[in-house]
């Protein structure tokens, strides 16, 4: 390891023989820091780091077990100070060596090696550690940085830290402070945090619970899962997966082939954007957006509005929306919406949808097939070319249909109704009315039995036609 230029550092090195020049010292020795930071790098080694606000700051080498003894060598350098760990009794050699730093708040300290076990904690058990570790106000350093490969690393207590390396397994609790993990491969465990967390990982399995704080993560190939927190989430991916639960807080998640849950979530916003990502959203409520080219969406039980923007042959499933939603589908868009307590808009162009069991609606359609049922307020409907097909048993307001270009319908309203056709194509012999009274243009309407024109208010539709459109209404019993 190279020391740095900018401050003296402390270099620890465990290895299997003594460095030349080196001073031979029993274990376990007491170090007391001189340095500005602390560089450790070892092998088969466990690091403990307690924190101090007034004395010296220090370093105690030992053995894990008391009855085991050894020794340790130790080289000072013009810009930094080397202490070589080289066990001499064959029965110390399967043992792991302990490193114990008792050290100020913002103290610089960097961690590499392999096989390594960190915990930090401001709480260390008296007859564990030096008498450094209990000495003055408890603080936990906030400078702190963690590169193992194929490590186990526990951490607790306040202060900022980075974490890295490669194959490790990191394990935190009841911490506090901004954390920042670069790692590759690997997991990362986060229980009770209070801060902001920047996972910049690949690879890495990521689990975090009760967190108050923002979440911006950065993955490839790996996955997030947070559950009973408090704050933003930013989530950039490929190839991944975000769980979400009972969480409060904003959501903004985007990147491709990624899967996507969020169950019982309150967010006063969130966007889900990207590619051929798997979308599912099951309870929860706020303002809700997504914008997808290609992949699927699957939401049930949302309260708030929400808005999809979909293209790209994207499938979707929305059912048990509480209050407005808005749908843009393309290039081959296509999916079911039912149950909508609030308004509807639909506008789908090359694609098909179905839609059910909502208050009202505006459609606009060209070149789709579009099914709906049990609407009562058809506000706006408007379609250009393609198939529309409309049944419902009740319904309220004055509708009207616009068919344009090679537009086909076929509408079921309920009795008593009357139908105004007009537009160029009002006179097409291929128009059907059965069970409603007709009109064309200015013509007067047929006679309908007035005994039940007098007891209930029929229904008035509207129906724009082109010259090649067509339309067949029925009028059937409620």
């Amino acid at each position: 390891m190279k020391c740095g230029t900018l401050f003296l550092t402390i270099i620890l090195i465990l290895v299997a023989t003594s460095a030349p020049g080196a001073m031979e010292i029993e274990l376990p020795v007491l170090y007391q820091i001189r340095s500005n930071s602390v560089e450790i790098e070892a092998d088969g080694a466990t690091i403990l780091i307690s924190c101090i606000g007034e004395g010296e700051p220090s370093l105690r080498v030992r053995a894990n077990k008391p009855d085991v003894t050894g020794s340790v060598h130790l080289a000072v350098a013009e810009s930094a100070a080397v202490l070589v760990i080289a066990p001499v009794e064959e029965a110390i050699r399967p043992q792991r060596i302990t490193f114990e730093l008792a050290l100020p708040q913002d103290f610089p300290v960097t961690l590499t090696g392999t096989d390594l076990v960190v915990h930090r904690s401001c709480e260390p058990e008296a007859d564990e550690l030096p008498d450094a570790f209990a000495s003055g106000k408890v603080e936990t350093p906030s400078t702190l940085k963690i590169e193992p490969n194929q490590s186990s690393v526990v951490f607790s207590g306040p202060g900022r830290a980075h974490f890295g390396g490669r194959n490790s397994e990191f394990s935190l609790k009841g911490t506090e402070g901004d954390l920042v993990f670069s790692s590759i491969d690997g997991s990362v465990h986060i229980d009770g945090h209070q801060g902001n967390l920047d996972l910049r990982v690949s690879n890495v399995a990521v689990a975090v619970a009760d967190l108050e704080g923002n979440v911006t993560a950065s993955l490839s190939r790996g996955s997030l899962s947070i559950s009973g927190s408090k704050g933003g989430v930013g989530f950039t991916a490929d190839e991944s997966s975000l769980d979400i639960s009972e969480h409060q807080g904003r959501i903004k998640a985007s990147g491709s082939s990624n899967d996507i849950v969020i169950h019982q979530t309150t967010a006063p916003m969130f966007n889900v954007s990207g590619e051929d990502n798997r979308i599912t959203i099951n309870g929860g409520s706020g303002g809700g957006s997504t914008t997808l080219a290609g992949g699927t969406l699957d939401l049930e039980d949302w309260t708030g509005r929400f808005t999809l923007t979909a293209r790209s042959d994207t499938e979707f499933d929305i059912q048990g929306v509480e209050g407005d939603v808005g749908i843009n589908l393309t290039d081959g868009a296509s999916g079911a919406l039912r149950g909508v307590t609030g308004h509807t808009k639909v506008r789908v162009e090359n694609g098909n949808v179905e839609v059910a069991d909502l208050k009202s609606i505006e459609l606009v359609a060209s070149s789709s097939f579009v099914v709906a049922s049990e609407i009562p307020e058809l506000i706006r409907c408007e379609i250009n070319d393609g198939e529309f097909s409309f049944t419902s048993s009740v319904m309220r307001g004055t509708p009207k249909i616009q068919l344009a270009l090679s537009a086909r319908a076929t509408v079921e309203i309920p009795i008593p109704c009357r139908v105004h056709l007009l537009g160029p194509g009002r006179e097409s012999l291929l128009n059907e009315i059965r069970g409603c009274d007709a009109r064309r243009g200015n013509s007067p309407t047929s006679q309908m039995r007035k005994s039940k024109w007098e007891t209930e208010r029929p229904i008035n539709l509207t129906v724009q036609l082109s010259a090649d459109a067509q339309i067949t209404v029925d009028g059937r019993m409620p």
